[in-house]
């Protein structure tokens, strides 16, 4: 029978304690990574004769959306192109959807390039009471415009996250579009995006 000595038991349990107290503090890692860039994969319907496409680029805690509106499933009539950028953050687990995760997006810039010519579909969205040029990229940060809302009433986002290889998912967002609070996260998926 091996025979440990006081001292040998006190510096071992010293030390399991030690480790024991340290790991309390360390924060929790998520196991989802979504660095890289993500679009959609198929055109989204977004109406009656809407299609959108999500590109995404995640870096260093920091992202940003291409969010493209057309006017046909073939991606080929552009209305306008959304952009947004912040930071972003991945917490733990979501409580209601398993294997997904809760990610807190801070918006802090947000522009409307308008992509067409075509003056009806300008006003169906609302743009032509602004003086948005076809192809300038315009800053709403502060103004908003239509139905964006300035970076004031809106810096946050409350959504979830789900990756299962090569596809990410977020949540589905609400029909008012608004999760800018813990919660209006959304509770399902939404439309798959893959990296490329």
């Amino acid at each position: 029978m091996v025979k440990i000595s006081e001292k040998v038991l006190f510096i071992f349990l010293f030390f399991v304690f030690i480790w024991g107290c340290s790991n309390k503090n360390r924060p929790t890692v998520s196991k989802v990574n979504i660095e890289g860039k993500w679009k959609s994969q198929s055109p989204e319907k977004a109406g009656e004769s809407a299609f959108v496409e999500r590109q995404f680029r995640f870096l260093d805690k920091l992202w940003q959306i291409d969010y493209t509106l057309y006017q046909d499933k073939e991606l080929q009539k552009p209305v306008f192109q959304f952009q947004g950028e912040g930071s972003y953050g991945i917490e733990g687990p979501s409580s209601k959807v398993k294997g997904a995760f809760n990610g807190n997006f801070t918006v802090v810039k947000k522009y409307i390039t308008l992509l067409t010519d075509d003056k009806e579909a300008v006003k169906n969205y609302g743009f032509d009471i602004y003086k948005f040029e076809k192809g300038k990229k315009m800053d709403i940060s502060e103004s908003g415009c239509y139905f964006i809302t300035p970076v004031n009433e809106c810096d946050k986002e409350y959504d979830i996250i789900k990756t299962d290889g090569s596809v990410l998912y977020f949540g589905k967002r609400p029909a008012d579009n608004n999760i800018s609070k813990p919660e209006k996260r959304p509770t399902e998926l939404g439309l798959p995006l893959v990296k490329y």
